[in-house]
């Protein structure tokens, strides 16, 4: 018998569902949410690196 435990049998048993999600419908939802994550990650990315800047900036200013 096998040892391992019930949770990585079930692991194992959706890993080899098959995939129904298929069809322009779901590919287009599929992409507007890559878009909405990216957007969202890009403009992160940007408000952080320009916040860093201006401590930057005012750390320079005042430490001078």
């Amino acid at each position: 018998m096998n040892d391992r435990n019930a949770t990585e049998m079930e692991e194992d048993r959706m890993a080899r569902l098959p995939v129904s999600a298929t069809g322009p419908q779901m590919e287009e939802a599929f992409l507007a949410d890559r878009q909405r994550f990216w957007l969202g990650f890009t403009s992160f990315t940007f408000w952080a690196a320009a916040c860093i800047a201006i401590l930057l900036i005012l750390m320079a200013i005042f430490l001078v």
